[in-house]
């Protein structure tokens, strides 16, 4: 197989290679510099124990990554321990690579330009209150338009079903998200939308939602379906990666009870 050829084949290759931490470790020979330059993306998110077999394998290293970004955590290998959603009062974060290596002597270059929105609004509030506005950002030439960037809808009426033994879930907010997603796919009928909420009940509680208008509205059924180009999906934090859409929605989930009481156990 490849795999059991693969160290007699690294010496004459000179390959650039996409892995994870893990791959490397695992399918990789340890003896030897194999590569002359190793790179980490996301570095904020992988633990210094994942890192240190790349980072052995190869002559020079670059590390890339924001210490305002998500952390390691055990998140997952709990879920899969327990086969249950992470406790409400969170988990632990580890430290990274990308930390050990900012608090060593290594050489620092800070990027300074963010270009990947397509509306300065939806970096605007990480620069104003996490950089310090330090990030040079484009606006965007119809800036004043009201139908691009961020808008905040507040559900007023929603309650947050938390506490032991409860949904952690916000139905109204919920069934307020699927409305919404109904309206842009009747009056926007060319873009994609996608459903992004804080926790996983709170997804599910989105679905069972988007399941009852479906059934009393099946004409965008085919905008649900795996085979469209761009179907609606909806997912729970944890598991977005990369996902675009045209429209995204949020539902944060978290909030008052029925007693107007805002538990802060946000996960």
């Amino acid at each position: 197989t490849l795999v059991e050829r693969l160290p007699h084949l690294l010496p004459a290759l000179k390959p650039c290679w996409m892995m994870s931490p893990l791959s490397v470790a695992t399918f990789l020979p340890a003896d030897g510099e194999l590569f002359d330059l190793v790179v980490f993306d996301e570095a904020s998110q992988i633990g210094t124990e994942d890192a240190v077999g790349a980072i052995a394998r190869g002559q020079r290293l670059v590390v890339a990554g924001d210490e305002r970004q998500l952390p390691p955590t055990r998140f997952f290998e709990r879920v899969l321990a327990l086969d249950e959603e992470a406790p409400e009062d969170g988990v632990e974060d580890l430290p990274s690579v990308l930390e050990e290596c900012q608090a060593g002597p290594l050489p620092r270059l800070p990027l300074r330009w963010h270009y990947r929105s397509l509306d300065e609004s939806l970096i605007t509030f990480s620069n104003e209150h996490f950089y310090d506005h330090s990030l040079v950002t484009f606006p965007h030439p119809a800036r004043d338009a009201t139908d691009v960037g961020i808008s905040f809808v507040h559900v007023a009426d929603g309650v947050y079903e938390g506490g032991a033994g409860r949904s952690r879930t916000n139905p109204i907010e919920a069934a307020t998200v699927a409305a919404r997603a109904f309206e842009l796919l009747a009056v926007r009928p060319d873009e994609s939308v996608g459903i992004v909420t804080f926790s996983t009940p709170q997804r599910d509680a989105v679905l069972d939602a988007l399941d009852a208008l479906r059934a009393k509205t099946p004409r965008f059924d085919d905008r649900f379906d795996p085979a469209h180009p761009e179907p609606v999906f909806v997912k729970n934090l944890e598991n977005v990666q990369g996902d675009e859409r045209d429209v995204i929605l949020f539902s944060v989930g978290y909030g008052p009870d029925e007693h107007g009481v805002f538990r802060l156990h946000l996960g």
